[in-house]
């Protein structure tokens, strides 16, 4: 069945966007997790879908508008956010609502029904096109570039900010640079599983990692290939089964999570059983 469905040059751009995108996710997700920047990731996706509208009503495209105004809001946190002077999730707070205001009044501009926008908000893994995979592509690229350039820093300022300034690392800098890499990922996974699900990609798979490995390269393996895995098993079903893709992709990754809980916590119990037992 796979041979045929990859006859298909549809069906294939749809499974390297895929495993790309998932690639990213699955690289920045353990850091989201444990610099607890979920609520960054929410309203990135949020302001892209502004950008969105906005282009979209000026005769843009979608992917340009989610760009910008993702990009924008990485900017914005990075410059406000410096050394404590604004909490981030003050900053989102007074950014977001001004983003999506602008996407609501360019949506009430525009008479017409747009296909692009829908699948923008909730995902169409099958729609993507030539220039699209080029552009999951290129940021997946990025991604993996500055986790291997600045593993140690970004490493570092997760784990003790503080220290890491110490040691010489310039941290409001590569904190910048994070927001930027996971706007882009945000960007790239809205033909996935759309801005309102992309949460999902950027924070599950961390979090589930972390249920187990044992050490932090542990849990960045993990982390990857649960995205991967969570991304090929929701695009089977969702073929198979013929549901959007990004609701079936995210409800698998939460899934995923479910049963890594209900699994530590059987482990645990086992565990103390047995301590009791030989105490």
């Amino acid at each position: 069945m796979l041979a045929e469905w990859l006859e298909f040059a549809f069906l294939r751009r749809a499974l390297a966007a895929g495993l790309l995108v998932a690639l990213a996710a699955g690289l920045l997700s353990p850091f989201i997790v444990l610099r607890r920047m979920a609520f960054a990731g929410h309203g990135l996706a949020h302001a892209a879908f502004g950008g969105a509208a906005l282009f979209l009503l000026l005769g843009g495209g979608v992917v340009a508008g989610g760009s910008l105004f993702a990009l924008l809001l990485a900017v914005l946190l990075a410059f406000w956010t410096r050394r404590g002077r604004i909490s981030e999730d003050s900053a989102i707070g007074i950014i977001v609502p001004g983003a999506m205001a602008i996407g609501v009044i360019a949506l009430a501009l525009r008479k017409t029904y747009t296909q692009d926008l829908f699948g923008f908000l909730f995902g169409n893994i099958l729609s993507v096109l030539p220039g699209d995979l080029a552009y999951v592509g290129a940021v997946t690229a990025a991604v993996v570039v500055a986790m291997i350039a600045f593993s140690r820093g970004f490493v570092s300022t997760t784990f003790h900010e503080e220290l890491a300034r110490v040691e010489g690392w310039p941290v409001d800098r590569l904190r910048g640079l994070f927001l930027v890499l996971v706007a882009g990922v945000v960007v790239a996974s809205m033909k996935i599983v759309g801005i309102v699900l992309v949460s999902a990609l950027l924070v599950v798979p961390g979090a589930t990692a972390l249920l187990f490995a044992r050490s932090f390269a542990g849990v960045r393996i993990a982390s990857i290939a649960i995205g991967i895995g969570s991304v090929l098993v929701g695009m089977f079903l969702s073929v198979v089964i013929d549901l959007p893709s990004g609701a079936v992709i995210a409800l698998v990754l939460v899934v995923a999570y479910a049963i890594g809980r209900i699994l530590e916590a059987v482990l645990a119990g086992r565990a103390g059983g047995a301590a009791r037992s030989t105490g």
